[in-house]
């Protein structure tokens, strides 16, 4: 089977204050996160484009969004897309949403409780590699492949 890769990086500001809520698997924030690009608008200048993105954290990172984040924050985030489906009964088609799910995020709004800069990273990530659950004592020389 041929390797993918699901990786996602982010750089904007916060255009809604984060949503907090508690699940039974723990604490989940959803937040909106607006990044801009400058495209050629045909006529010699440059047009503005904004682009809104759906941002998901779990644990620590929703904690971390919760504490420190809102609206204006600019962010640097690491993360996975993730797209959900559902039936709209009342248009009676299959809808879908695609968010990204954030593994790491820095800081990078100043404020007066932290410096200009403050990363924060997913604790448990086995599931960014697929040998992420084993440790590095227990890997030798000779079960490397290159």
């Amino acid at each position: 089977m041929a390797r993918s890769v699901n990786t996602v990086v982010l750089l904007g500001n916060v255009g809604v204050s984060p949503s907090i809520r508690t699940t039974r698997s723990g604490i989940v924030a959803e937040l909106s996160l607006a990044t801009n690009e400058r495209r050629p608008d045909g006529h010699g200048g440059w047009q503005e484009h904004t682009e809104w993105h759906t941002l998901v954290g779990f644990g620590r990172i929703a904690e971390i969004i919760s504490e420190y984040v809102h609206v204006g924050t600019q962010l640097y985030v690491e993360g996975k897309l993730r797209t959900e489906s559902w039936d709209d009964p009342n248009a009676g088609v299959k809808r879908y949403r695609t968010k990204v799910v954030v593994l790491n995020v820095v800081l990078l709004s100043r404020n007066e409780q932290r410096g200009s800069r403050q990363t924060y990273q997913e604790e448990d990530r086995d599931f960014s590699s697929p040998y992420g659950h084993i440790p590095e004592s227990e890997i030798s020389a000779e079960e490397i492949p290159f």
